[in-house]
């Protein structure tokens, strides 16, 4: 710190401290009364918490509380798939483009359903028209129909074989497949009554098989994603993608016990 007249502050009292913040108490030649300089403030040193969970254990007189957290996890073969297809057409009459997409699409949603694949899980899911356009002068020379679908297959053994039926019949692009485990809902339920029967154990463990009653359970937020999705050429590439890569179902919970 440099004072009016360019000067350190020569005659210091002390070095005292406040918090985690220093002071020089000094008193300046010239001047009679003390001048407080602060010469250096220290780094606050934030505690970083991982939010990890915690057991915890409370005992007053003959009670004791305790809260566990209990986790369960589960690999889970995918048993169904979804493929992302979509057609697209070139027509001079953009009306004639519509029609084609669309007579396309019926051809491929007869060839599916020859497959087994269930009328109400082939769906569209978008469609567009746009102009094609050439030369210097951007002049329209067709124009594009383009439309996407989706359809949900249960037998994974088929998808080679559906995919297959679709480019028979006109699809000019296959986007991806999303692997699903179609009973997602009770396997996390079972995972949750794994959970609180690992709480359990943890609680027997911690306090030697004490005779403790459930009080709460809570469900925790955990991510979980019922999803492997994959481009089609990495499906040709290695067709077992599916038996190749799991599903991991998580579910956790916090049990209070007293």
């Amino acid at each position: 710190m440099i004072c009016k007249n360019k000067v350190f502050c020569k005659k210091t009292k002390k070095l005292t401290k406040f918090g985690n913040i220093f002071f020089i108490v000094a008193e300046h030649s010239n001047m009679k009364k003390k001048i407080f300089i602060v010469i250096l403030c220290v780094a606050m040193i934030a505690s970083f918490s991982c939010f990890s969970k915690e057991n915890r254990v409370f005992a007053t007189g003959d009670t004791t509380s305790l809260s566990i957290y209990g986790q369960s996890t589960q690999k889970v073969l995918p048993d169904k798939a979804k493929v992302n297809a979509s057609i697209q057409t070139l027509n001079l009459d953009v009306k004639k483009a519509k029609q084609e997409a669309f007579d396309c699409f019926e051809k491929i949603k007869t060839a599916l359903l020859e497959l087994g694949v269930e009328n109400k899980d082939v769906q569209i899911s978008y469609f567009s028209t746009y102009p094609h356009f050439e030369g210097a002068d951007r002049s329209i020379v067709g124009y594009y129909a383009n439309l996407s679908f989706d359809y949900s297959i249960n037998n994974l053994e088929n998808i080679q074989a559906s995919i297959d039926k679709l480019l028979e019949n006109g699809v000019t692009n296959v986007c991806g497949i999303n692997y699903e485990v179609s009973n997602y809902k009770a396997i996390y339920e079972y995972m949750l009554k794994s959970a609180i029967e690992n709480a359990k154990d943890k609680a027997k463990t911690i306090l030697n098989d004490q005779n403790l009653q459930i009080k709460n359970i809570f469900e925790e937020e955990c991510y979980n994603m019922n999803c492997i999705y994959k481009c089609y050429y990495e499906l040709a590439q290695n067709q077992n993608y599916a038996e190749n890569n799991q599903i991991e179902i998580t579910a956790k919970v916090k049990v209070e016990f007293n």
